[in-house]
């Protein structure tokens, strides 16, 4: 890879944005090929970089921009940035090609596929950036092409409804990255990733006054970015996109910005008592009220987008313990998460797609109409409830290796001051947070039967006495023909789920391993196996499974018992943004019936007063 490469591939994301209307128009056969071509590039790119960042060394690219001001364009690619940016090229190009079958015909597919290839270049330019302003303008464009594709179907109401919620929330985080790049790097006068680290090494960014102001900005970004509580109530709200939008955005890209984020800050801000304290914390909440209010939910797409909520619970808790199993185990789940959370997403278009229904409860049978999409379904499925041989069981073994280890792995080192912060012992917090895994992990289990069997192989609940229509309102039929778009990304996804659980040291680790090192900023060899042996954290992942099967039989008087504290809801932050919202745009209109009242007098009056106590000051 030559050095100009990493702005290149991001150059031709925005250029294949501009002519991607034009081309959908012009040749609607061939045009999806070629812009799922922009992706495919880089990703080979990517691939061919990857022996040498598995090294330890990193490429980069340097353009002065302003010199009198100090400004350039420097990318980078490290450990970090390559798994990102292979997550974002590689299921992007799956997307392209997806979101062509879905929306085949559709008069404002051109509009889409332009947004979706802007938000892809925004992202790599996230991932690579090394100067720190750079990605703080690439940051706000995931922001403002995310809200064009929530609200994609901008004549719906709750479309645009949910948008603007995605939008207002992750400004709130822009702005407080913002305010926290210039602090920091005005306190440092490090304006890059590369000159943090030298500056850290020689002086710790925790001993500078300013450390918890910059610490508490940069966590406010990431959790509006990726759906930590209390801001996690706007991504189940974006289901309102289309299914490649939610397949795209919601399982690999924009919501891990914000891990992304705090993975990148690690190596400089990390290690301290106040930074894994707050990651636990709010990693712990974030994991399990995710899980426990997925399994409220029905529609497929809302099921998938509370527990990729939890999901990034789950990874913000790895960052937080911040030792090098859970560093590990960390950058394993974002791999495992992305393809399966990806195929699901896509199965669950493809569903809505054949049968116009979204309602899991009222789907059945269908493996005998989609039974491509069925056997993906069980792949994908299997590795998020966590079952070998898929990746999603190594990766779930690894994160209850981890939590286990606290106690030890917390001994007498700095992060293990988070315990006494939270009052609690290291023992104490160790079984404390396994327990909070095991419990999310059975809750997704049960998600995961709900949406990756219950709809190609239950039978219908419905008496039988009943005709088959009463068993599901929109019936599928077995003569509709499934797009082969729609089917290409989960079977590619669900099988490198496979894939990656029985090949790990193969597929993976060339990942995983540079991208954990990058993290902790010491090179790092995981193990990664589907066989540990049989240990503790084997036992709690099949209790896990056991018990989510049992949540999956009774989920309906789950349900109802869960329905019971609705009362709660009225209370939760999501009502705190509307009554927020609401009282911004009262004060808003009182503001301008008071100052822009029409009253030409009373504003030239208010004009002469101002010049004349102006001139009197």
């Amino acid at each position: 890879m030559g050095e100009g490469e990493l702005l290149a591939m991001v150059g031709r994301c925005f250029v294949a944005a501009a002519f991607a209307p034009w081309l959908i128009r012009a040749f609607p056969r061939i045009a999806p090929f070629v812009l799922a071509w922009v992706p495919f590039a880089a990703l080979l790119s990517l691939l061919s970089a990857a022996r040498h960042v598995a090294t330890g060394a990193t490429i980069t690219h340097h353009v002065d921009w302003a010199p009198s001001l100090g400004l350039a364009l420097t990318m980078r690619l490290d450990g970090l940035g390559l798994l990102f940016g292979v997550l974002i090229t590689g299921i992007g190009t799956l997307i392209i090609l997806y979101a062509a079958a879905y929306l085949k015909d559709h008069q404002h597919l051109g509009r889409l596929m332009a947004s979706l290839l802007a938000f892809m270049g925004a992202m790599l330019g996230l991932v690579l950036a090394d100067n720190i302003l750079l990605a703080l303008v690439f940051w706000e464009l995931t922001s403002i092409t995310s809200y064009l594709l929530i609200g994609f179907y901008h004549a719906r109401e709750k479309a645009r409804k949910a948008a603007l919620q995605a939008l207002l929330v992750t400004s709130v985080g822009g702005l407080a990255l913002m305010a926290g790049l210039v602090l920091l790097g005005i306190t440092t006068n490090a304006w890059t990733f590369s000159d943090l680290a030298a500056f850290h090494a020689v002086t710790p960014l925790s001993s500078l006054p300013a450390y918890p102001a910059i610490l508490a900005l940069i966590i406010v970004a990431a959790a509006t970015k990726s759906a930590l509580f209390p801001f996690h109530f706007w991504l189940p709200n974006a289901m309102e996109a289309p299914a490649p939008v939610s397949a795209y955005l919601h399982s690999s890209t924009m919501v891990k910005a914000g891990v992304f984020l705090l993975a990148r800050f690690a190596p400089t801000l990390g290690g301290t008592s106040l930074w894994s304290t707050t990651l636990i914390t709010l990693g712990t909440i974030t994991m399990v009220l995710g899980a426990i209010l997925a399994l409220r939910a029905t529609a497929l797409k809302k099921l998938l987008a509370y527990t990729t909520v939890s999901a990034l619970g789950t990874l913000t808790l790895g960052l937080g313990i911040g030792t090098p199993r859970a560093i590990e185990a960390a950058a394993i789940f974002l791999l495992a998460h992305a393809l399966y959370k990806g195929a699901l997403f896509m199965i669950a278009g493809a569903v809505e797609h054949h049968t116009h229904q979204k309602d899991a409860e009222k789907l059945s049978g269908l493996a005998r109409s989609l039974p491509v999409l069925a056997a993906a379904a069980v792949l994908a499925g299997l590795s998020m409830a966590g079952a070998p041989p898929l990746a999603g069981f190594i990766a779930k073994e690894l994160t209850l290796k981890a939590s286990l280890a606290v106690a030890h792995d917390f001994a007498g080192a700095d992060s293990g001051l988070a315990h006494q912060a939270l009052g609690i012992g290291a023992t104490g917090l160790a079984w404390i947070l396994t327990a909070a895994v095991v419990l999310a992990s059975a809750l997704t289990v049960a998600v995961a039967l709900l949406v990756a069997y219950r709809p190609f192989f239950a039978r219908p609940s419905a008496p039988a006495s009943a005709p088959a229509s009463a068993h599901n309102a929109h019936p599928p039929d077995d003569h509709h023909h499934t797009p082969v778009g729609l089917v290409i990304g989960p079977i590619v996804l669900a099988s490198l789920s496979l894939l990656v659980g029985l090949l790990p040291a193969t597929l993976a680790l060339p990942l995983v391993a540079p991208a954990a090192s990058s993290i902790l900023a010491e090179p790092v060899t995981p193990k990664l196996s589907l066989w540990y042996g049989w240990t503790l954290a084997l036992g709690l992942s099949a209790a896990a499974l056991l018990a989510g099967s049992i949540l999956y039989a009774v989920r309906r008087g789950y349900r109802a018992t869960a329905d019971s504290l609705t009362l709660l809801d009225r209370l939760g932050p999501a009502r705190t943004y509307d009554r927020v919202l609401t009282s911004t745009l009262a004060f808003a209109r009182s503001l301008t019936a008071t100052l822009q009242h029409g009253r030409l007098r009373t504003y030239v009056l208010i004009a002469f007063a101002t010049v004349v106590t102006a001139a009197l000051a």
